[in-house]
C-alpha cells in the first residue's frame, strides 16, 4: 500500500494525507480535479513542494482565522460557491524568492488563482476557475 494519495482516477500523487488532510480532524475531501492539477504542478516544477494547509473543517478554519468563504473549507461549503464539492485550496511554503517565482508561474499556468504572502513565505493556490470564478492573484 502506498503512503502517497491515490486519486479516484488511479493516479498516484507525491503528496500524503498528513500534508493535505485537515490538521484538526483529518478530514480529506477535495473538489474533483484539484489534486490532479496540484500534482501536475509538482511534476512540471520538478522540485520539492511543502504543502502547509489543505483541507480545513469549518472549526479548524475558524481557529486559524480563515475567512468564512475560504476555499480551504471542505465540510460546509459556502453558498456563494455553487457547484463546489470540497476543498479547492492548498497553501505551499516558499523557502526563497526564486522558488516562489517558479512556483507562482507553474501554478498560474495550471489555472490556479494565487495568493502571495511574502511575510510568511507561502503561496495560496485555489481552483476557483473550476466553479466559474475568474482566475486572479492577490496579497494573502
Amino acid at each position: 500500500m502506498s503512503r502517497y494519495i491515490i486519486l479516484p482516477n488511479g493516479r498516484e500523487t507525491t503528496f500524503t494525507l498528513l500534508e493535505l488532510a485537515c490538521r484538526h480532524c483529518g478530514q480529506f475531501n477535495y473538489h474533483s480535479g484539484v489534486l490532479d492539477k496540484y500534482q501536475d504542478v509538482r511534476e512540471e516544477l520538478n522540485e520539492p513542494m511543502s504543502p502547509t494547509s489543505g483541507c480545513r473543517c469549518l472549526a479548524h478554519n475558524t481557529n486559524v482565522g480563515g475567512k468564512a468563504s475560504s476555499f480551504h473549507i471542505s465540510d460546509v461549503i459556502p453558498k456563494e460557491h455553487a457547484g463546489r464539492t470540497g476543498c479547492m485550496a492548498i497553501d505551499t511554503a516558499t523557502p526563497s524568492p526564486m522558488y516562489m517565482g517558479r512556483l507562482f508561474a507553474c501554478l498560474w499556468k495550471h489555472g490556479f488563482t494565487v495568493g502571495i504572502n511574502f511575510q510568511k513565505r507561502f503561496l495560496h493556490a485555489d481552483q476557483r476557475k473550476m466553479i466559474g470564478w475568474e482566475q486572479t492573484t492577490f496579497p494573502y
